[in-house]
Parts: C-alpha cells; structure tokens; sequence
C-alpha cells in the first residue's frame, strides 16, 4: 500500500508540474492554460478516492470490447464512448508518436463517479502492458497546444461524473513509431472491482491533425 500511495502520489505530482511546464512555455494570453472559472489547471489536480479495503486488481472481472466510435454500456450504470483518437503527425519526435484519446462517458447511476486519466486507464499496446505510454509529459505538452489552437476547451478526463451527467474529456499517449494494435482500456470503478471496457485502436481507425502545434 505505501509503494502504491507514493507512485500514485508521484503521478499526481508529476501531471501538475507538467501543467506548470505548459502555462511558462505557452502564450500568457492563452486561454487553454486556464479552465473555464478562470482558475489554473495546476490548482485543479483531481485524486479519486480509494476505499481501505479496495479490491485486488489481478482478479479476473467482466471484459466488453469494441472499436473506436462505438459505445460500450457498463450494467446500468456507465456509458462509455471513445469518440476519436488523434493523431499530431507533426509532433513525431524521434521514433515516437502522440495522440489525445476522447471520450465522452454518462454516470447513469445515483452516486458520483470517479474518473481520472492517472487511475481509471490503462493501455496495451500489441497485446501487452504499456504503462508508460500513457500520461506522457511530453504528450500532455502537446496536446495543450492542439486544444488552444483549435479553441477548444476540451479538458483532460479528471474529475468526478455526477448523476445524469455526461463528461467528454480526452487522455493522452505516446507510443513507439511501430504498433499493430492498441487497446485504450477504462475501469469505471476502478478500487472496488475489476471489469473493463476495452477499446480497440487501429491505424485505420485514427484521425490525423497535420498541421504544427509545437
């Protein structure tokens, strides 16, 4: 439990100072370094709450998949669709490649939902466990400057759903140059048991932005 609270608290740690990395190297007038109230993204780190007794993670549990643009219904609690991912063609450094991952997800249930990038997403990549490909500094970095210069206010999945209500937000990525296959998968209740909604990413089914962001 202790190595978990620290890498976790690590994580946290690591995806505000990143937010701070972005609003020094960004335009002061920008307004994708702020949200919407006015207040800065690095004020706004969101840490889900974890039970005592939380659930072990390598028990099996309920697997659904399917392809990007498709929705997945979880019980009748949670509707989860993986709009888009997106990739920046000019952003290629080396023999990486970034992406930001959209999803609009529907808490149908009574009670908040927790939802955060850090926790309640994982990804394999090729069949195999890719934790590093995810939350990415680099890929946050990026993706900041898409979202400003396309004017959206598109914010990154961290806070909690509330009852009927719907979240669209994105989470980003950075993978080798070579794949054959990804899967974005979310746990949305991450803590308390294991099923999964798994997400198929193909380079068919990607969208590519390719003009300059950095």
């Amino acid at each position: 439990m202790k190595l978990y609270a620290f890498r976790r608290g690590a994580a946290l740690l690591l995806l505000a100072a990143a937010f701070t990395a972005f609003t020094g190297c960004a335009n002061s007038s920008s307004q994708g370094t702020r949200s919407t109230d006015g207040s800065s993204y690095e004020n706004q780190v969101y840490s889900p709450k974890i039970p005592e007794n939380k659930v072990d993670e390598n028990l099996p549990g309920e697997e659904q998949n399917t392809d990007v643009g498709q929705t997945l219904q979880y019980q009748d609690k949670v509707s989860a669709t993986l709009n888009k991912v997106i990739e920046f063609d000019k952003c290629a450094e080396q023999d990486m490649r970034f992406f930001v991952a959209e999803f609009s997800i529907t808490n149908q249930s009574s009670e908040p939902l927790d939802c955060s990038s850090l926790t309640h997403f994982s990804l394999k990549r090729d069949g195999e466990k890719a934790e590093d490909d995810l939350n990415n500094v680099s890929a946050l970095v990026f993706s900041r400057k898409y979202y400003t210069k396309i004017k959206s206010d598109m914010k990154i999945l961290n806070q909690a759903i509330e009852p009927g209500q719907t979240l669209t937000g994105y989470i980003y990525m950075m993978t080798p140059k070579k794949w054959d296959s990804l899967q974005i998968i979310y746990t949305p209740y991450k803590y308390y048991n294991t099923d999964k909604l798994i997400f198929d990413v193909s380079e068919a089914s990607l969208t590519h932005y390719a003009e300059e962001i950095s």
